[in-house]
């Protein structure tokens, strides 16, 4: 069995917030990953969630393609705070 991320193992969930270009995800999620540990980038997330849903007429509006990224990050992040909590 493979090992957990050592953030698992030890607890802690980072949240990287800041303005755009600032290298949250550049720099800080590299990091992260780098080290073993989960990141979520909801620009990553937003172009899954288009390219998942290209054939669909209509099409998704940027806002609900972001929408559904956000939503995503939430339900992960409030996921990983449960299963720390428990």
């Amino acid at each position: 069995m493979a090992e957990a991320p050592r953030a698992a193992r030890s607890g802690i969930v980072y949240v990287l917030a800041g303005c755009n270009g600032a290298g949250k995800s550049s720099i800080g999620g590299a990091a992260l990953r780098q080290s073993g540990s989960d990141f979520f980038d909801p620009d990553e997330a937003a172009r899954r969630i288009d390219g998942a849903n290209a054939a669909r007429k209509p099409r998704l509006t940027q806002a609900q393609i972001n929408g559904a990224a956000w939503n995503e990050g939430r339900r992960l992040l409030q996921r990983a705070i449960d299963e720390r909590a428990a």
